[in-house]
């Protein structure tokens, strides 16, 4: 394994982290809370455990690297993983170099990739010297730099790196958390009735409204990297309260979620929804959504509970799956399909949901695009739940879902926590949601305030295509 690669290659470079007790036991006479406490607080504020301890409490990085990493039963707990080598071996090395990059001090790093059986698929490793004196680690932005000049990279040329380890380990996991709670609570709630308040659009609000909101606040409220939220609920971009806390996170995050979409369905005992958009940064207002909101959930309670996640990252590819969830505690939390899809045609069954249909009574073109779907013999599929039905569509792989704004009458819909996160994860799946007024992409312009409203027309795209010719012109 080389240290330094050629001048002259101009292969693109593929960086690949290394993901790190029993040692602040025995050193610092710390157990349970105490322990896990100083280990946050030491990656929070240095980057690294070890390094947290070598300014804090004056101990050597090499002899937590001895007495945890080193000690680590490793031969016991990793083996050779014959489908990561077979990733690895996929990715085309006359165009793309891989190269190691962590916070862990070498022989570790080189004894993990050499009991996965990959070590010889890397030209090199980038790491954290434990013997310095003075330790680089990430998210330093010294040690980026390290990486690149030491795998060889073109300095002038920008290089991105993608971590969000908050999103994924915490943000994500939590939110799907707070679904499991909201589910338990509507099992438990026989008797779904008005609490003699409204929000501050002037929406009545339901006892599960309520319930639901309170359960994912409080999930957030867990959460650092959550500095803000508001949701349709509670309407107020504010910053997130977290207690005790700590919130020194590098990663911040803005929450606008509708806590319980479909309450005028729930009675019937019908399958409702959660809708969640994750922003990078410090709010979600006046933010570019197509680059800004980088991730959206869709928790839906049927008769199973489940929930789709996307996320996507500026200049990085999507990712959209779909989890079971058992909500009874312990939680138990399972991936259903690993890859979530709306397919090419030709379709075997063709759906579609008109949602406003009474608008086709004032409005031609509507009474026309919906009685193309009846002679063309598409499905209807229509729950008049938001979420099922663009769930519906993800599940079958094909689908249209038209909810327009005709006759000069108010859209519904928010821009905000209904429109934005829908419209993500259609196109995570490789569709189309646009406004159906003038056919531009839903996530093509800001959102200027919480209350902002439109119509929506999403779904594979060539239908979306054809609704937008008939609408529209």
């Amino acid at each position: 394994m080389e240290r330094y690669r050629n001048s002259d290659d101009r292969r693109a470079i593929f960086f690949f982290d290394i993901d790190d007790y029993k040692f602040f036991e025995k050193h610092l006479s710390l157990a349970g809370d105490k322990s896990r406490a100083l280990q946050r607080q030491y990656r929070l504020q240095h980057g690294l455990i070890a390094s947290g301890l070598q300014r804090e409490k004056h101990i050597s990085p090499l002899i937590f690297n001895d007495e945890v990493d080193n000690a680590l039963p490793l031969q016991g707990l990793l083996k050779p993983d014959r489908e990561l080598r077979r990733l690895l071996e996929d990715i085309d090395r006359s165009k793309i170099k891989l190269w190691l990059f962590t916070n862990s001090y070498v022989t570790h790093a080189l004894r993990v990739v050499t009991l996965l059986g990959i070590r010889d698929l890397f030209e090199g490793i980038t790491y954290c010297d434990y013997a310095a004196q003075s330790l680089i680690c990430k998210p330093n932005t010294a040690m980026f730099t390290k990486a690149m000049v030491e795998a060889g990279a073109n300095i002038d040329t920008p290089c991105f790196f993608i971590d969000h380890a908050a999103l994924r380990q915490s943000v994500i996991p939590a939110l799907i958390a707070s679904i499991a709670g909201v589910a338990r609570t509507l099992q438990e709630s026989h008797h779904v009735s008005q609490v003699g308040t409204a929000n501050a659009f002037g929406d009545d609000q339901l006892n599960v409204d309520v319930h639901a909101e309170n359960i994912i606040r409080t999930a957030m409220a867990n959460c650092p990297a959550i500095v803000a939220a508001s949701s349709e609920e509670d309407p107020v971009e504010a910053q997130t309260e977290h207690g005790k806390t700590p919130t020194s996170s590098s990663e911040k995050y803005t929450i606008a979620f509708d806590p319980l979409d479909g309450s005028s369905i729930i009675a019937p005992n019908w399958t409702v929804g959660t809708i969640i958009g994750i922003w990078e940064g410090e709010t979600a207002l006046g933010r570019d959504p197509a680059s800004k909101q980088i991730a959206a959930i869709l928790g839906v309670y049927g008769p199973r509970v489940s929930a789709i996640v996307a996320i996507r990252i500026p200049r990085g590819n999507s990712a959209i799956f779909e989890v079971g969830i058992a909500p009874d505690l312990p939680l138990t939390v399972f991936t259903v399909r690993p890859e979530v899809k709306l397919l090419p045609p030709p379709h075997k069954t063709r759906y579609f949901a008109p949602a406003n249909l009474r608008a086709a009574a004032d409005d031609e073109r509507y009474m026309s695009l919906v009685t193309h779907y009846i002679k063309e013999k598409y499905t209807l599929r229509y729950s008049g739940g938001l979420v099922p039905d663009v769930v519906h569509m993800l599940v079958k792989g094909h689908g249209v879902y038209v909810s327009p704004v005709v006759g000069g009458k108010g859209a519904k819909l928010r821009r905000l926590y209904e429109l934005c996160p829908v419209a993500l994860i259609i196109e995570c799946a490789g569709g189309r949601a646009v406004d159906p007024v003038d056919g531009r992409d839903i996530l093509s312009r800001p959102v200027e305030n919480e209350d902002e409203r439109g119509g929506l027309l999403c779904g594979n795209g060539e239908d979306v295509a054809f609704a937008i010719q008939s609408l529209i012109g």
